[in-house]
């Protein structure tokens, strides 16, 4: 009994699972095996990343459980009713750092439609004087490229398609904040399945 208990403590589970039973119908005669995994095929509605810690403000209603901080773990994906014009989703570093790359995806297969339009990927800038000495006056072309919101953020992407990802210039330096914005209503609920938030090395 107790080298049974020592290996149950041990017994790997995957989840989701590797294996899946097919069929409803036993090897007995006129018996039902409705057999499903409750983890399995679950990966393919969300994917989840290791991001940098941070502060998550979202001005958005929430659908049931499927909430910001479990999707930024990876736990689940982010469902919210449909956006309005000016809703946004902040996250905000507890220490500013500079930043590689973003991967922000809406919709999954179950819900294909639930994704932003018109929204765009914006930047908090930690020094915006460093800011400014890095494009405005070395590569004014580049600085142009920003635009600036009235509160100091500047936009580096947009969602198209679902999905919005890019390369953060190095230029830009240590970032305290980014934001997903809405510019114009929705006619859809909205729903992240993926949000990948790449430190530099």
């Amino acid at each position: 009994k107790h080298c049974d208990r020592q290996k149950a403590n041990l017994r790997i589970r995957y989840k989701p699972s590797l294996f899946q039973h097919v069929g409803t119908h036993s090897s007995l005669i006129g018996k039902l095996q409705p057999l499903k995994d409750k983890d399995f095929k679950k990966e393919l509605l969300h994917k989840g990343h290791s991001n940098p810690t941070a502060e998550l403000v979202c001005s958005l209603k929430i659908y049931q459980q499927h909430s910001l901080e479990k999707a930024y773990q990876g736990n689940d994906f982010f469902w919210a009713f449909t956006p309005m014009v000016g809703d946004f989703i902040k996250f905000r570093f507890y220490q500013p750092l500079k930043i590689e790359r973003y991967l922000f995806r809406s919709g999954n297969m179950e819900h294909p439609g639930d994704k932003f339009f018109n929204t765009t990927v914006e930047v908090l800038p930690a020094d915006k004087s460093e800011f400014d000495k890095n494009f405005l006056h070395k590569n004014i072309t580049k600085y142009l490229k920003y635009q600036e919101t009235e509160d100091g953020y500047y936009r580096i992407g947009e969602f198209r398609n679902g999905i919005a990802e890019g390369e953060v210039d190095a230029s830009i330096g240590k970032i305290e904040a980014i934001r997903l914005f809405v510019l114009s209503k929705s006619p859809v609920w909205v729903l992240l399945s993926e949000i990948f938030i790449k430190p530099a090395a």
